[in-house]
């Protein structure tokens, strides 16, 4: 109601708009400047377009939601509700009014002040306003309109709805209508078919009297196949010895190969560590040659030091103590040079043992490749083996494909030929027999595919491994080259130090060492020796064993050949009792005559069965074909629904009667069919009861004449039973055979355990040789620090024989010092005493002794003048304690106990060698 008096208030505001502009000649807006009158449109617009969008009401219902939508756009973008901007605009609508009238009666002068200029305003404010509303009005016109064609659009819509509702209800009764006629006609094919039956059933007892004479044609074509079969039996059982063979074949060959990869592991295990101990002692041999080369070297230093040593004390000492002190030291030499003798024939020796090691090892190189040469011979037969098998395995496929072929032939003669009885049953036992051992003789022909590609596999690694082996050997041969040339420098290093021995008692300490690493090695030797024979021991008994085998494997072939033969006199026995199990079979058929006539009987009980349906099915005719009646006649009556719904009731109930006709239908046609094949089995049966009771009366008037015959037949299974009990007594034969080699088997794996075993205490004995060349290590590490201690020890001695030499020098200058003036030659001594002080403490600036050599010459007639001239107590006591302390480091020298403390713990004595032990 408030939105309907702010319209009538509008409009009544634009009459007197338009009046006023008719009246007065002048507008106002000619009263207003530009600028103004621009800035008032402007304000009126965007209040305008803020909220006067908002004030029209929808003029019906159906345009809510446009007018919703409208709101939305329109709220989004003002801050001030629409009651408000209404209110205001009404204010400003009243003051308008009023301010007119005023100036219309003349109570207002025009004046060009503020109140003329928001007149103005406010009339173009107006003016804008109104030109919105009429364009708003024209906006909701249109959509009144259009709406208004939706209206017609949606009518016109229900109805094509209703008319195509219509159409359909007419096109489903037409449908109904075509489904009951399609009943009444399937109603009347069921009762054509029922007279085709009857006719077909005429037919099949005509068709009966032909098959019974094509019956007796099938039984001459079993009789045949009968035949077949038993030669189906026959190459089924020769196969199935071959396919025994092979198999024992097979398994011997993963024997052999087996073996053979035991061999080689064995053989490349010995390869392995032969290269190892090779490196070890090429290593070794290495280390000793350096050490010999230092040891040289020391040996040259060491000869020049005591050469200059001896020098010094020829000139030192003409005194008993230092006679006796020589006298001792050539009683030394002489002893040592029995030792170096003595070191010398071990040498020997040992290098006699080496070279007897060293052919022994040629010796164990070719046994190796004599081996490899025969495994490879024993490949190449196996591959050939192979083939063979491969070539036989194709004739027995190509031989079970035309087996399974004649198997399918004849099963398709006895589909053909309904004849059941208990001869076709054991027929087809017979035949799944075959076919589970066609499976079984596949499954065995893939398994012997896949062996033979692991052996060819086998047989590539072993190349592999030879080729590897023969690169090892030359490899070995070699390192036996590198070897002797080392020997050689040894020997010739050995030689320089015999010489330097007698020199120096750090290379007595060396050779012992020597000889406790010469005696560790031999032992280490003979005990690979012994090992290497046991090996070759056990590698004959195996070979041994093998040859055994392979005479009982041809002793066992030859036994399956016989026994092969005997199978197929056996087999030849079966058919005779075969046919004399069929005489007793058709005796059998005799006794099952009297089930004939209850078939007969069942046939007319079927037949009077098939009358009653017949009658049923014309009685359910006739009820279908009134019920139709009916329904037509009701379709004319009632157009209802209730109608319409007893219309699908009825062709439900319609369409299920039908379905369960058809059904027995089928059932009677598959009954029918059953009969008539007993029918014919039992005419069949028939038949063949009757030849048989020919043939028995012809055998029973013509046993009075064949006696004889029958003699032969009780021979003929005297003999049968015989030979069963031979084959019985062979097969007890072979399994008591089968235990034994069972025995064997476990033998060989028992002497393989032994041989694990064997590797194992292999392994420790060298964990054991490991350890004591650890200790042989740290033993030369101690005789390193001892060769240290003896440097520094022996630059003591020479810093004692320099004091000694010093103090004699002093003692000389004390003598002389009377005679000459200071500053004149022995100054010029000192000097150089002190030079070679310094040159003797230095330890790298010893090997070059030759230089002093001159010096001390110089020194000598000095110290023989000194010798004549001095006999002061002081400097005698002085000598003396100098001299001692000299004797006390010679004599710490001798009696090193380092290193014979170390030779005594870790002595290994040989266990070859005899006799008395010697410590030097």
């Amino acid at each position: 109601m408030a939105e309907a008096a702010r319209q009538e208030k509008l409009a009544a505001a634009r009459k007197k708009l338009k009046k006023f502009q008719g009246k007065t000649t002048k507008p106002i807006s000619s009263l207003l400047p530009n600028p103004a009158l621009e800035t008032l449109q402007t304000a009126i617009e965007t209040s305008n377009s803020t909220n006067y969008s908002q004030i029209e009401p929808p003029p019906e219902s159906n345009l809510a939601t446009e007018v919703s939508i409208i709101d939305d756009s329109s709220s989004s973008k003002s801050s001030i509700s629409s009651t408000e901007s209404i209110r205001q605009i009404s204010l400003q609508l009243n003051g308008l009014m009023s301010e007119t009238h005023n100036f219309i009666n003349g109570a207002i002068d025009v004046e060009p002040s503020n109140s003329s200029s928001e007149l103005e305003k406010r009339n173009l404010e107006l003016a804008a306003s109104i030109e919105k509303h009429a364009q708003t009005n024209e906006h909701t016109l249109s959509q009144n309109r259009e709406l208004k064609n939706q209206n017609s659009k949606l009518r016109q819509d229900l109805q094509k709805q209703r008319e195509e509702i219509e159409e359909r209800h007419f096109k489903e009764l037409g449908s109904l209508k075509e489904q009951l006629q399609v009943h009444i006609q399937t109603i009347g094919i069921l009762v054509a078919e029922k007279t085709e039956l009857q006719s077909s059933l005429n037919q099949s007892q005509q068709s009966a009297k032909q098959k019974a004479a094509e019956a007796e044609e099938f039984q001459g074509r079993l009789k045949a196949s009968r035949q077949r079969v038993v030669d189906i039996e026959k190459d089924l059982a020769s196969t199935q010895t071959t396919s025994q063979q092979f198999e024992k074949s097979s398994k011997e060959f993963s024997n052999e190969v087996d073996r053979l990869k035991i061999e080689i592991y064995k053989t490349n295990k010995r390869m392995d560590e032969l290269q190892q101990e090779n490196s070890e002692l090429s290593e070794k041999l290495n280390t000793r040659h350096v050490q010999s080369q230092s040891l040289q070297e020391q040996l040259e230093s060491t000869k020049s030091s005591l050469a200059m040593a001896e020098l010094r004390l020829q000139q030192l000492s003409g005194s008993d103590e230092n006679k006796q002190f020589w006298e001792e030291l050539s009683e030394e030499k002489i002893q040592l040079e029995k030792k170096v003798n003595q070191m010398k024939d071990t040498i020997r020796k040992l290098s006699q043992e080496r070279d007897s090691v060293c052919e022994q090892h040629q010796l164990f190189a070719q046994q190796i490749n004599h081996q490899m040469q025969n495994l490879s011979e024993k490949f190449l037969s196996v591959n050939e083996e192979k083939s063979a098998l491969a070539n036989e395995k194709l004739m027995l496929t190509n031989r079970i494909n035309s087996l399974e072929n004649e198997i399918t032939e004849l099963n398709k003669q006895l589909y053909k030929n309904p004849v059941e009885n208990e001869e076709t049953d054991r027929l087809q036992s017979m035949l799944l027999m075959a076919e589970d051992e066609k499976l079984r003789l596949q499954e065995q022909h893939d398994r012997d595919v896949l062996d033979n590609a692991h052996l060819s596999r086998l047989t590539e690694e072993l190349d592999r491994k030879i080729e590897e082996l023969e690169s090892r050997l030359v490899d070995t041969k070699d390192d036996d080259a590198e070897r002797k040339q080392l020997l050689e420098v040894l020997e010739s290093d050995k030689v320089a130090a015999s010489r330097a021995v007698t020199q120096n008692r750090e290379l007595k300490k060396q050779l012992e060492e020597l000889q406790n690493g010469f005696i560790v090695m031999s032992n280490n030797k003979l005990e690979l020796v012994e090992k290497l024979e046991s090996e070759q021991h056990i590698a004959k008994e195996l070979s041994e064993r093998l040859t055994q085998q392979e005479d009982e494997l041809k002793e066992l072939r030859l036994q399956l050949e016989n026994r092969d033969r005997e199978h197929n006199s056996t087999e030849i026995n079966k058919q005779m009792y075969q046919q004399q199990q069929l005489v007793d079979r058709v005796r059998h058929y005799e006794a099952q005559s009297h089930l004939t006539e209850l078939l007969q009987r069942e046939l007319s009980q079927t037949q009077d069965r098939l009358n009653v349906l017949t009658t049923q099915n014309s009685e359910l005719r006739t009820l279908l074909t009134q019920q139709g009646q009916q329904r037509i006649v009701a379709n004319g009556k009632n157009t209802d629904d209730k109608d319409s719904s007893r219309k699908d009731d009825m062709m439900a109930s319609l369409s299920a009667s039908v379905c369960q006709l058809e059904m027995e239908r089928d059932a009677l046609l598959t009954q029918l069919g059953q009969q008539q094949g007993q029918r014919e089995v039992f005419r069949a049966q028939l038949k063949e009861m009757k030849d048989n009771n020919l043939h028995q009366v012809n055998s029973e008037d013509g046993k009075t004449v064949s006696s004889s015959e029958y003699e032969n037949m009780k021979d003929v299974l005297s003999r049968l039973e015989e030979r069963f009990k031979k084959t019985m007594q062979e097969i007890a034969v072979l399994s008591d055979q089968k235990q034994e080699l069972e025995h064997l088997v476990t033998q060989l794996q028992g002497e393989t355990d032994t041989i694990g075993e064997y590797i194992a205490l292999y392994q420790v004995q060298r964990g054991v040789m490991k350890q004591k060349s650890l200790e042989k290590d740290e033993y030369i590490a101690d005789l390193a620090r001892d060769r240290e201690d003896m440097k520094t020890k022996l630059a003591k001695l020479q810093e004692l024989v320099m004091r000694l030499l010093y103090e004699r020098q002093q003692y000389s200058n004390g003598g002389q010092s009377v005679q000459h003036p200071p500053g004149k030659a022995i100054p010029s001594s000192e000097s150089d005493l002190a030079l070679k002080m310094t040159a003797l403490n230095d330890a790298d600036s010893l090997p070059n002794w030759a230089d002093l050599d001159d010096d001390f010459n110089e020194i000598n007639p000095l110290v023989g003048k000194e010798q004549k001239v001095v006999q002061n107590a002081n400097v005698e006591n002085n000598k003396d304690t100098t001299a001692k302390k000299i004797m006390d480091l010679i004599s710490e020298i001798g009696s090193s106990s380092s290193i014979e403390k170390h030779g005594a713990d870790n002595f290994h004595p040989c266990p070859v060698c005899s006799g008395k032990l010697m410590i030097v």
